[in-house]
């Protein structure tokens, strides 16, 4: 794990980042949001990585800032069609992330077609209340993403933003993600998702949702994420490993668990805190974030991410701000 000895090298260039998050790698000409960036092999159009770039953009960008008006209008028409997902599924997570994109910059002053939002809302409420994590084909590939567990409690920020812009009523569908879904799925247990349930239980708790003792369990679950970590600060991809420590550590789940640590307990996790962001500076080049140590891939959502961890670290933060 992190020992709290952070390394030389300089912290993350975060100007650099917005610069790249703004550019022609990440943002083409018809306002599509792709996953990454690589010389050896192309991304692809990915509306979940367009749904938190515009998060972040309603908050960073002026609402008419070309390139965000031109992300919203791509996101609409892919919502307006059923297609917020890949390879021929949609997904109700992925959903959920543009429509709290799509949200965010209609409060900051955007306008997005109110109806399309409307019914993708309700679309979302439906998947979730029915515990159905993904659509469009007959038959689902088995993986994390295809079915329902505690990672989609990360959607309680999409429902915490329709309810907020009086889109539509979406009492039953919190009700079944604050249902006692197991924190922990079957071991060994993959990060990057573990992470996402575990930050939809700190918006429920920073929310009044749940009661105060669940902030224990919370606890319990960073700490196991400081356990993880390794000694150059990056957290691998599932734990328990064991043994096989080749792996490569990810920046997705690194910032995710450096954002979190910030946000609940600053001084608690000070040391992981710095290796964390020691681990993402490395990681950076030419502005975007590489997916895994050894990668090429400058990736959206890890670059996106550890932004946001870089700033949580230095600042004071509410968790509903987490992208």
């Amino acid at each position: 794990m992190g020992d709290g000895t952070a390394s030389t090298r300089p912290a993350l260039d975060q100007a650099r980042a917005r610069e790249w998050l703004l550019g022609p790698q990440v943002v083409d000409r018809d306002g599509r949001v792709w996953s990454w960036h690589a010389d050896t092999h192309p991304g692809y159009p990915y509306p979940e990585a367009g749904g938190l770039w515009l998060t972040w953009a309603a908050h960073a960008l002026p609402a008419d800032h070309p390139r965000t008006v031109a992300v919203a209008r791509w996101l609409s028409h892919e919502l307006a069609a059923d297609r917020i997902g890949r390879d021929g599924i949609a997904y109700a997570f992925d959903l959920g992330v543009v429509l709290r994109g799509l949200v965010a910059w209609s409060t900051a002053g955007g306008r997005p077609p109110r109806e399309v939002i409307a019914t993708g809302a309700t679309r979302l409420c439906a998947a979730i209340t029915e515990r159905r994590a993904g659509w469009g084909r007959d038959a689902l590939p088995e993986r994390w993403s295809t079915r329902f567990g505690a990672h989609q409690r990360k959607l309680l920020f999409a429902l915490a933003a329709i309810e907020r812009a009086e889109i539509c009523t979406v009492g039953r569908a919190r009700d079944v993600l604050l249902e006692p879904l197991a924190i922990r799925g079957a071991e060994p247990r993959y990060l990057h998702a573990h992470a996402y349930a575990l930050e939809g239980l700190a918006l429920a708790l920073g929310t009044g949702l749940v009661d105060a003792h669940v902030g224990d369990d919370l606890d319990r679950e960073l700490d196991s994420l400081a356990t993880a970590q390794r000694s150059d600060g990056g957290i691998p991809p599932w734990w328990p490993v064991d043994g096989d420590e080749r792996s490569p550590a990810r920046s997705d789940v690194t910032a995710q668990a450096v954002r979190l640590w910030a946000i609940r307990d600053r001084r608690r996790w000070s040391s992981n805190i710095a290796c964390g962001l020691d681990f993402l500076a490395r990681m950076a080049r030419g502005g975007g974030v590489r997916y895994e140590d050894g990668s090429d891939d400058r990736n959206v959502w890890c670059t996106l991410f550890a932004l946001q961890a870089a700033q949580l670290a230095v600042g004071d933060g509410d968790v509903g701000q987490l992208l």
